[in-house]
């Protein structure tokens, strides 16, 4: 069985809780999540910078499901073809449709 690569196109960061509080430490403004996973890059022109994604967004839900690790994201653009993404930015938290690349 040929599987399809599908890609999303960020590079991310898993905020464990020791994470998190270095990087609460550091920014004060930064987001107040208890989970997550960190954007850290968007590949310019790929489905997510498309879609609108920005590094520094949290991501904490995807379809309904609580993201608390990048395996968790890793799973869900590999198992639906539309991804309903909740991100935290700042103070405010986002709806951002992306539809993941297949590639052969």
């Amino acid at each position: 069985m040929e599987t399809k690569h599908r890609y999303i196109g960020v590079l991310m960061l898993t905020l464990t809780p020791q994470i998190l509080s270095e990087l609460k430490l550091r920014d004060p403004r930064f987001p107040n999540v208890s989970h997550g996973v960190l954007i850290h890059k968007v590949i310019t022109g790929s489905p997510a910078y498309l879609a609108g994604v920005r590094p520094g967004d949290i991501v904490v839900e995807i379809n309904g499901r609580v993201v608390k690790t990048a395996e968790d994201v890793y799973q869900a653009v590999h198992r639906e073809n539309s991804l309903t993404v909740v991100v935290r930015r700042g103070s405010e938290e986002l709806m951002i449709n992306i539809v993941p690349e297949v590639q052969e």
